[in-house]
Parts: C-alpha cells; structure tokens; sequence
C-alpha cells in the first residue's frame, strides 16, 4: 500500500509516542525511534507572493470569462479549492462578502466537492470594494473615483504623519482628530507602494486638483479672508455629507 509522507510522519509519531510510554512504564530501557525529523510531514515551502502590478498584469492577460475566480483567489485570498467549490449564492456582492462553505478536493484522480477540512475553513470574507464592482459589472472605469476615495487619503495621511513628526515630539498635544486622520498610515508601505504604481494617472490628477485646492486655502489664510475660510470648510462638510450618503 502507497503511503504519502503525512501518513508515514504521523505513523511515526504514534510509534515514537508508543515506546516513550513504554519507557517510562520500564517495558523497555530505550525507545528506537531516533529519527529527529521522523514526524516533519513535508518540507516547509517558502510562498512567494504576488505584487499587485503582477496580478493585475496575470488578470489582464487571462481571457474574461476565466477572471473572476482569479480576482478572488487573488484579492481575498481563497485557495484553489475553495475558488472552485464557490456558488453563485455565495456572492453577496451587496454587502462585499463571500461565503466560504464548501471546496473542491482531489482524491485519487477524481474531484470531490466537501466542507472545508477544518472548521474555521468555513468563512465569510470580506471583498474589496473595486473588486466588488469589477465582478458585479467587468468596469474598470473607476480608477479616478478608487484614487480619490482611497488612494489620495492614504497618501495624505501619510503627509500629515510625517509634517507632524518633523515638528519634533508632539504626543503631548495629539488628539483624536489626528489619530483619526493618520489612521490609515499605519498600512503595509509595500503594499500601497504597488498600488499607487498600477494607478498612477488616476492618482497625479487627483493630486493636480489637491496641491490646487491647498494652494487656494492657503491664500486664504496669508490674506486673513475669515468668510472664505469659513465658506471652504462649510463646502467640506457637504461634500462629506454627498460622499458618505448623509442628510
């Protein structure tokens, strides 16, 4: 009978488990199982990670009809299995989650479709917004609205970050506006590194329209126009309100 290394690994280690008990009971004086990497089942493997220019890259390459299975193995890192055991049912692109409860297995030679192996396979993970929408309707189109809803923040945030740390120790005036603002600073900066560079002419014009708006608050301020001032903060918290579908 074929024998896989997990099984051999753990026959091995209810063998070596067997003869400890045995000497300590004093059945025998010294158990043979030496074998230091008799219960390793398989040789660890290092993951190597996509970046996000290189998924996009994959996704763009692959014929449409075969891309959504790749946007969510990809984007909410499903495994293969899981990918191909998803229903339409367990899409609720509504509130952005997909539902993990079965997956497709191979046993000997043939596919089976089960639950998940453990417990906390079964999942509902959550699906990026503009993942969300590319599924629900194959558009591409919102780069400018992903860059100033998502992409510009994080990098503001990341500007207010490092102006105040340049003023030196400022812990003992720093409230909850600015953890609020900065919060998303706190991102993995390779990460966002890559997806600033797979959505860079998105980004520069949004840019372009904020180094214009900071350059008009600050005239405002230089020339001390209390009412324009007042005007600009009033205009932003409508345009909160419009953005966030607030009264």
């Amino acid at each position: 009978m074929r024998t896989t290394p997990t099984q051999q690994a753990n026959a091995y280690g209810l063998l070596k488990s067997i003869f400890k008990e045995a000497v300590e009971e004093s059945l025998v004086e010294v158990s043979p199982c030496r074998v230091k990497a008799g219960t390793q089942k398989e040789r660890a493997r290092e993951i190597e990670v996509l970046t996000v220019e290189q998924l996009n890259r994959y996704l763009a390459a692959v014929p449409e009809a075969r891309r959504v299975p790749l946007l969510l193995a990809g984007w909410c890192g499903l495994r293969s299995g899981e990918v191909r055991g998803l229903r339409v049912r367990d899409l609720d692109l509504d509130i952005g989650v997909v539902h993990v409860r079965q997956a497709v297995v191979r046993l000997k030679g043939q596919l089976l479709i089960g639950p998940p192996k453990t417990d906390a396979g079964v999942r509902s993970v959550s699906i990026p917004a503009r993942t969300a929408r590319v599924i629900g309707d194959g558009s591409v189109s919102d780069d400018a609205l992903v860059a100033r809803t998502s992409h510009i923040p994080h990098i503001v945030a990341g500007c207010i970050a490092r102006l105040a740390a340049a003023a030196g120790d400022v812990r003992p005036v720093v409230g909850a506006g600015f953890r609020d603002v900065t919060r998303v600073a706190d991102g993995r900066p390779e990460l966002w590194r890559d997806i600033c560079l797979t959505n860079q002419a998105a980004i520069a014009e949004g840019l372009d329209a904020l180094a214009h708006d900071l350059a008009e608050v600050r005239r405002m301020v230089d020339e001390g126009r209390a009412d324009a001032l007042e005007a600009f903060f009033e205009q932003a918290r409508e345009a909160r309100a419009k953005a966030l579908g607030e009264p």
